[in-house]
């Protein structure tokens, strides 16, 4: 947790402005919630994911030549659950994206609806898994980095719909991915309906 509230002192101003030609708008200028889920099936084979999140705008306007990008920091709470041929696997994950780095501008244009963007963090699993051996499951933990990309549309000054892929970058049946679609609301800040810049 310790490091978890270190992260988020990266929301402080000032502390980007080595990654813009001018300094950007730095502090918190919107909070959103989301929640975020899919489901898939492939014969016998079943997977669902559900997560939910809480977004902090960090800084808007990190100029990188005539692009401009906006840093975000998110904390989540993560479930999947995943049955093949029976065996029924779940993992719980409490994680922190300490980069989701949104493309606003590119080449001059401003991109209004629609905005690609990355993610990197890392999260911490609870993992518990059939026991092939003796039967049962079998429980571990453990933390690993996360990466990942998405799209995200926005419907209004508040609402967007995000499709998203993310994984660890654990080795075997440690790693977990999947792809997403949910809904972001943003409770307050967020972008001016008229802003024409």
């Amino acid at each position: 947790m310790i490091s978890l509230i270190a992260a988020a002192a990266a929301c402080l101003p000032g502390l980007s402005r080595a990654f813009a030609e001018d300094p950007p708008e730095t502090g918190t200028r919107s909070v959103s919630v989301s929640l975020d889920g899919s489901t898939d099936r492939y014969g016998e084979s079943t997977n669902e994911e559900l997560r939910a999140g809480l977004e902090l705008e960090c800084a808007s306007e990190l100029k990188l030549g005539r692009s401009v990008l906006d840093w975000n920091l998110e904390v989540y709470y993560d479930y999947s659950r995943s049955r093949t041929d029976g065996a029924v696997s779940n993992a719980s994950s409490v994680g922190l994206d300490l980069a989701k780095i949104l493309l606003t501008r590119w080449r001059g244009k401003k991109l209004k609806s629609v905005k690609p963007y990355l993610l990197a963090g890392a999260e911490l699993t609870f993992l518990k898994e059939p026991d092939e051996e003796e039967g049962g499951t079998i429980s571990s933990s453990f933390i690993s980095p996360t990466a990942g990309f998405g799209l995200e549309l926005k419907l209004n000054r508040r609402i967007s719909i995000n499709a998203e892929y993310r994984q660890n970058l654990s080795s075997g049946a440690r790693r977990v991915s999947g792809t997403t679609l949910g809904l972001n609301y943003a409770i307050f800040g967020g972008e001016d309906e008229e802003d024409d810049n």
